[in-house]
């Protein structure tokens, strides 16, 4: 039997750090595909359904990352590597006067990969979380879809209420 001490592991080609070790064996993976975006403002809906356009700068700001070759615009993420995700949103919809609120989580713009529907949004507020477990590749691409049925006029409210998450699990 042998034992291999190691504190750091790089990349071969430009020696960035993959991988650290610490004293307690505590590992750390700085490079690894992960997001948390938020809304800068809230975002008014004037159809059925749209792309909610989540952020990682701005005003709501507060705990908001991208990072290990993860890429967002217009709220749509775009993972760099396979592997396997935990997704997660919550999506706080304002102002609803449909038949049910519904929210998406879209891969590559298919709308039946991760679905929550919620019945009778006929409060003021009306909030949707969802987490579920994707395989990837790389490539593509994710995104939130909100979705109000019967209404043209509502919205998506920032407030730090509405949230959108993933890390890549292995």
């Amino acid at each position: 039997m042998s034992t291999l001490k190691v504190g750091t592991i790089q990349d071969h080609a430009n020696s960035t750090t993959a991988m650290t070790i610490d004293s307690s064996g505590r590992v750390s993976r700085p490079v690894l595909p992960a997001w948390r975006l938020m809304l800068n403002a809230n975002q008014s809906m004037t159809s059925n359904s749209a792309i909610v356009n989540f952020v990682a700068s701005g005003t709501a700001t507060e705990g908001c990352f991208i990072q290990g070759g993860c890429t967002v615009s217009s709220g749509v993420v775009t993972v760099p590597v396979d592997g396997v995700y935990q997704v997660n949103a919550s999506v706080r919809y304002q102002n609803v006067g449909g038949i049910y609120v519904e929210l998406f989580m879209r891969i590559n713009a298919s709308a039946h990969r991760g679905y929550h529907l919620e019945g009778d949004p006929y409060d003021t507020y009306h909030s949707i979380s969802s987490s579920h477990t994707f395989k990837l590749e790389a490539n593509d691409t994710i995104d939130i879809l909100a979705n109000a049925v019967s209404d043209t006029d509502w919205l998506v409210n920032a407030n730090r209420l509405s949230a959108f998450s993933g890390f890549m699990v292995g």
